[in-house]
């Protein structure tokens, strides 16, 4: 999903670490003591708080999509609320269209009985 809209930093590349060895690793291979590969507490302190404040930059994000969610859901709200009164008025339209029709009906028939 492309480019999104918080914007967050772009992601810097992390700084140059210093040779391995030079961190307490075993010169033997590349591992510590039970198989795992040293880890730069620096890096991961750079990768949270690149991660904070993309968690802060997308929070403001959905907050902002939340808040135009819900007027759009007020909106949509509102256009049916608009419908619904436009039918009641068409419906009471047709039916004092109806019932000048029977009136003026009945009128005629009423003069015609007073004409004979």
């Amino acid at each position: 999903a492309g480019g999104g809209a918080g914007g967050g930093a772009a992601r810097k590349p992390p700084p140059s670490a210093p040779p391995l060895a030079s961190r307490g690793e075993t010169a033997g291979g590349g591992l510590l003591a039970g198989g795992e590969a040293p880890v730069d507490v620096g890096i991961l302190n750079e990768m949270l708080s690149a991660s904070e404040s993309q968690l802060g930059s997308l929070r403001s994000a959905l907050a902002g999509v939340e808040k135009a969610l819900r007027a759009e859901a007020i909106q949509n709200q509102r256009i049916r609320l608009a419908i619904d009164k436009a039918e009641k008025m068409a419906r009471y339209a047709e039916a004092d269209r109806i019932a000048a029709e029977r009136r003026a009906e009945r009128e005629r028939l009423e003069r015609e009985g007073e004409g004979r």
